[in-house]
Order: C-alpha cells, then sequence, then structure tokens
C-alpha cells in the first residue's frame, strides 16, 4: 500500500513503512540534543516525513542514512504542537530498522493490511525499472523487492 493512502484520519495509529531515506534534515534541541526530520519515499514515489525525537535517533543513528532502505515503526501524527490538523499527516518514528538485501528478500509482513481510501493522484516520477541518477544498485533493488510492503498500519 501506498505511503499516499497514510491520511490525518489516522492520528494515533501505529504504522510501519519500508522505503529509502530521500532526505534528512538534523536539528539540534533547546536541550542541546540532536533529532531529525527524514522524508522516506517509497515504490511509488510518495513520501511522508517522519519525526525522529533525540532518544530513537540515538539507538538508531546508524540506519538514518540518506539513500538507505528502511523500515520504520511509529506513530502517525496529524496535529501541530497547538493541536491543529496538519495538512499532511507525520510518523513519529519509535524504531528504524536499515534493510540488507536478505533481509528485504525475506520481508514477511507482520500486520493487517488496511486501505486507508484513495491514493493521490499518481506519481510523474519516471518508471520504477529505470534507476534515478542518484540511486545506487542497491537501493533500486532492495525497492522493487519491497515494492508490495511499503506500507502497514494497525489499529
Amino acid at each position: 500500500m501506498p505511503l499516499a493512502t497514510i491520511r490525518i484520519d489516522d492520528d494515533g495509529k501505529t504504522a510501519t513503512i519500508g522505503g529509502s531515506i530521500s532526505d534528512l534534515r538534523q536539528i539540534t534541541t533547546k536541550n542541546g540534543q540532536a533529532m531529525a526530520f527524514v522524508q522516506v519515499e517509497d515504490i511509488v514515489g510518495d513520501q511522508i516525513e517522519v519525526v525522529v525525537f533525540p532518544r530513537v535517533l540515538e539507538a538508531n543513528s546508524a540506519s538514518i542514512v540518506k539513500d538507505k532502505v528502511v523500515l520504520v515503526k511509529g506513530r502517525v501524527n496529524s496535529k501541530d504542537k497547538a493541536g491543529n490538523a496538519m495538512a499532511e499527516p507525520k510518523l513519529i518514528a519509535d524504531t528504524f530498522m536499515l534493510l540488507s538485501l536478505d533481509e528485504a528478500k525475506a520481508y514477511q509482513p507482520t500486520g493487517v493490511k488496511t486501505s486507508l481510501g484513495k491514493p493521490k493522484k499518481p506519481s510523474s516520477r519516471p518508471p520504477i525499472d529505470t534507476p534515478s541518477p542518484r540511486q545506487n544498485v542497491f537501493t533500486f533493488v532492495c525497492k522493487l523487492i519491497i515494492q508490495t510492503m511499503c506500507c502497514e498500519i494497525s489499529k
């Protein structure tokens, strides 16, 4: 199921997503700890922002690397600090797992896949069978392998 099917109505639900890290921005909090905002992109080019708080970043820093294929488990968040609805949902990360080629091939979904409505309009990106210049072979192969497990959401 594409990342585009995660909606703001899914606020508070647990989600496990798979894809490659397309962008990574690290900041320092007021307390002097590092945290990150990570864009995860699925096989069809849909993206979701993953918020990685300091505790999770410290425990998973080796897995949070641009262009790597990861599984991320977390909670869907659709509200800002003031409690107002955001335009697009984010995922608050609990865990990151870097996927090797063998792990991606052996992946078996553990939750029940739930249809969450119609996905956004089709991506204007080139077909997946042609890797973009910034993709490395490992990322391209893993994307092909995990295309059926892009997202699982549980209640």
